[in-house]
């Protein structure tokens, strides 16, 4: 079932899922006569009068199905119910028959047979280029989501290890309090590819929420650097390197721009040749062409946030960049983005032990300090303090003065070929 735009073709609609959505609000009534629903990016000027008159649908119909959205607002989506091709809203089918699915990620096949109903106040989604499997397969793949296959949790659910139709998997389980995340991370996985963004293989819907990853096999970038084992300091400059080009991306190569909102060393996963991939898409907003910054309601992980966001609320790519700034000196020290050291009552932020290193009256010695001490003295030192440098640009109070993920890709390519 697709759509590509309203009858009157100069309306500019943007379809990123075909979506059947069940409405939230109580009113069933409604919300089982409208079966199909397009996505519509709102731009400068434009207000809910304007937009309902542009769709031809009524504003409470538009309200019900965009609670809490800012009309005015000039960016973001909205979800529109949609017509056919006779100008008609069709109804939720009661049997909804999927098409042929195209292979991803792992190359795991595409499975056979009916989409399923995943129950009261929940969405009923199908989505191009991803598989949707059934609840009792991946039960089935989790050993019924035993603890010994448990090897994440996250605020909006677990994370399980499975091997799924011959292929490793990791299956997150998501609340039904994560719907939006559920929907953001379908969205943008589904149309966007990278080698340094994590795959998104398939989902399912029934009875909870789930999303199917391609398996990394090393875990996340914070429990490398906090762990026992060393973790030399070349990886780390790639790893720096590979994050950083997964965040360029979604900032400047696709359409619509991405911020990730949440980037930490706990959301860069580790493969088994120690290259690094973008996880966790759930806060992730979409940055409209031609309007940078939008606001947005306070998410994210205290110690990477940068301070406008939480003055104003306003994001920008440059959030994302501060935050990166943050990761940075997490590889050069492995403390944590908020740091209780002995003998101090309140916990430190790791950019505050930085800026009073490159406030000292010997910068370098002030830097050596925060050196992982595991490191030893098996690490070139102008490496580290560029990279000290970068992240000090990262993570300026002025977020006009950060540079773009563009130029970290630059200044990480000088410096990794410094460290070789």
């Amino acid at each position: 079932m697709r759509y590509n735009s309203y009858p009157d073709s100069n309306i500019p609609v943007n379809v990123t899922l075909n979506v059947t959505v069940k409405c939230s609000c109580g009113n069933k009534d409604v919300s089982k006569d409208y079966g199909l629903f397009i996505t519509y990016p709102m731009r400068p000027g434009e207000n809910l009068s304007s937009i309902a008159l542009a769709t031809n649908t009524s504003s409470r119909l538009i309200q019900m199905y965009n609670p809490m959205v800012n009309f005015s607002a000039g960016s973001g989506l909205l979800y529109i119910p949609g017509r056919d091709k006779l100008g008609n809203y069709p109804p939720i089918p009661t049997r909804f028959i999927r098409k042929k699915e195209q292979k991803v990620g792992a190359n795991i096949p595409a499975s056979s047979g009916q989409s399923h109903s995943p129950g009261p106040g929940l969405s009923v989604i199908h989505v191009d280029k991803s598989v949707e499997f059934s609840y009792k397969e991946l039960a089935e793949s989790t050993s019924d989501f035993s603890m010994s296959n448990k090897i994440g949790e996250g605020g909006f659910g677990a994370v399980y290890y499975a091997e799924l139709r011959g292929k490793k998997a990791a299956i997150k389980r998501m609340n039904r309090q994560g719907s939006a995340e559920f929907l953001a991370e379908l969205r943008i996985l589904t149309h966007v590819h990278h080698l340094n963004l994590v795959s998104l293989i398939g989902y399912c819907v029934e009875r909870s929420l789930f999303l199917v990853y391609e398996f990394i096999e090393n875990g996340n970038l914070s429990q490398h650097l906090r762990g026992k084992d060393v973790l030399p300091w070349s990886t780390r400059v790639q790893i720096a390197m590979d994050s950083a080009r997964g965040l360029e991306y979604i900032h400047e190569h696709t359409v619509p721009l991405y911020i990730h909102r949440d980037v930490k060393s706990a959301n860069i996963l580790i493969n088994k040749d120690f290259h690094a991939k973008i996880g966790d898409f759930g806060l992730a907003k979409l940055v409209q062409s031609g309007n940078p910054t939008l606001h947005s309601r306070f998410v994210g992980t205290f110690g990477y946030m940068p301070p406008e966001y939480g003055r104003s609320g306003v994001i920008s790519p440059k959030v994302d960049v501060y935050a990166f700034g943050v990761v940075l000196y997490e590889l050069i020290s492995s403390k944590e983005a908020i740091v209780k050291e002995g003998g101090v009552d309140e916990p430190r932020s790791l950019v505050t032990l930085f800026d009073e290193a490159h406030s000292h009256s010997n910068q370098i010695e002030g830097i050596s300090r925060l050196i992982d001490p595991k490191l030893g003295d098996n690490y070139p030192l102008n490496s580290v303090y560029k990279m000290a440098q970068l992240a000090k640009a990262c993570t300026e109070k002025d977020p006009q003065m950060r540079p773009t993920m563009k130029s970290v890709v630059v200044a990480l390519m000088a410096l990794s070929s410094d460290t070789i």
